[in-house]
């Protein structure tokens, strides 16, 4: 069982450092897990550190996932919450291992030194509201909509979230907490020796070529595509034009990125398991375009300013999708259902509406970094955008015949972009794939 220092938390240092001085907020943010969701916070936490340069700024985090955030600019301490063999902790654990009993008072000791004045939590679950309580800060905040195992009754002030997408809900809360309104920014999360090992991974692949990475994992069946639809595509990509392809993964995943190395005659390398989350998001900086599903890398690519091509099958993009216009999603045809009330609907058959074609055809597009942007459907939908507009990211696919579509613009468009928006029904027999230059 991993000790509280196994996870980095430096305890002796805890409650010796300096105060924020000139009455500046000690301010704590709890976002415990998962990855995406980790990622979706640092905006957050880019506007309270603009808005207080000077506030002491301490986040709450699971232990495997404190590597990432010690990366981060914006920080001035990671606490990691105690975890077990590596693993979400529960409060039954605390009853059954008394080393982790002790762990965890020794924790709550330590964040108790550090008098925090406002907590953020933005999990909305019972183990993440309970540490903020435990923190003794005298202002908790929490999302009224979240109602969660009990979770409200260790807040003391509801913020109504703003927006759909978890960026933009987290961001809301952070200026609920006084923080001003800027552009979103997720601030440096990789330091020079994490790019000097990713290329050291990379030195087989031919350093001249475009570098495409693939991440067919993802934590839910309804959200994978098939793997063989990924060395397919690969393949359709490399017919039109030369690119190197990455493979990534956690280490559980390795077997299935190997599974797609062997499928493809494009040059293809295994990473899946081989790096850091410091290093993943190195890996991913170094990258022209991430072809992804709904998951973890998939945000932490949009965090490093990385184009993404989202297979978003079953789940809703304006909620968990990529934030903002560097960013392609194929939504399956029958998504369209997701209007009647269901954001999220858990049918794997619905990722087998994404052929390879089309995902290729968005990775060429990427490549190429043509000025027009599109929506791509099971149907024959496009949208075109003026150069300088920005992309939108889904639009409900229609027949001909059917009532004219309405544009569905990415989190964070600007109005002007929604009016250079200009629809164009184009039926097409088969999809021809731009060569790259």
């Amino acid at each position: 069982m991993k000790r509280i220092a196994d996870c980095g938390l430096r305890i002796a240092d805890l409650g010796t450092r300096p105060a924020a001085g000139g009455g500046a907020p000690r301010l704590l943010i709890v976002r415990l897990s998962s990855l995406g969701d980790v990622v979706n916070a640092l905006p957050a936490a880019h506007a309270l550190r603009g808005t207080f340069p000077h506030a002491f700024l301490a986040w709450v985090v699971d232990g495997p996932l404190a590597p990432l955030l010690r990366r981060s600019n914006l920080l001035d301490e990671v606490l990691p919450l105690p975890v077990p063999n590596g693993q979400t902790v529960r409060w039954d654990d605390l009853l059954r291992a008394p080393a982790l009993y002790t762990d965890f008072r020794r924790f709550v000791r330590c964040i108790r030194r550090l008098r925090f004045d406002t907590a953020l939590e933005l999990q909305g679950l019972l183990r993440s509201a309970a540490t903020a309580y435990l923190s003794k800060a005298p202002e908790r905040l929490g999302f009224v909509d979240e109602l969660r195992e009990l979770n409200h009754v260790f807040v003391n002030r509801r913020v109504p979230p703003a927006g759909r997408h978890a960026v933009d809900r987290f961001r809301s809360m952070a200026e609920a907490a006084g923080a001003h309104k800027a552009p979103p920014s997720w601030g440096a999360l990789t330091w020079p020796e994490d790019e000097t090992a990713v290329a050291q991974l990379l030195e087989p692949l031919p350093p001249r070529y475009p570098l495409i990475a693939l991440n067919p994992g993802a934590s839910a069946a309804y959200k994978r595509w098939p793997a063989e639809r990924y060395a397919r595509a690969a393949d359709e990509i490399r017919r039109q034009g030369e690119a190197a392809f990455v493979v990534i993964g956690s280490p559980p995943e390795r077997a299935l990125a190997q599974t797609i190395c062997d499928a493809t005659s494009a040059p293809t390398l295994n990473l899946a398991g081989r790096t850091t989350l410091p290093q993943l998001a190195a890996l991913l900086k170094r990258c022209t375009c991430v072809v992804t599903g709904d998951t973890g890398p998939m945000h932490l690519a949009v965090a490093v300013g990385t184009t993404v091509v989202a297979i978003m099958g079953p789940t809703d993009a304006s909620i968990t999708g990529p934030y903002g216009v560097r960013a392609v999603v194929i939504q399956a045809e029958g998504m369209r259902r997701a209007a009647w009330g269901q954001s999220k609907l858990r049918d794997p058959k619905l990722m087998l509406e994404i052929s390879p074609a089309m995902v290729a055809e968005a990775s060429c597009r990427a490549l190429a970094l043509t000025p027009d942007a599109w929506a791509l459907r099971a149907g024959s939908l496009h949208a075109e955008i003026p150069r300088g507009g920005t992309p939108i990211r889904r639009a409900e696919s229609r027949r001909p015949g059917s009532p004219p579509l309405r544009p569905v613009p990415s989190a964070g468009q600007t109005t002007a972009s929604r009016q250079a928006l200009r629809w164009r029904w184009r039926p097409r027999r088969g999809i021809r794939l731009p060569r790259l230059r």
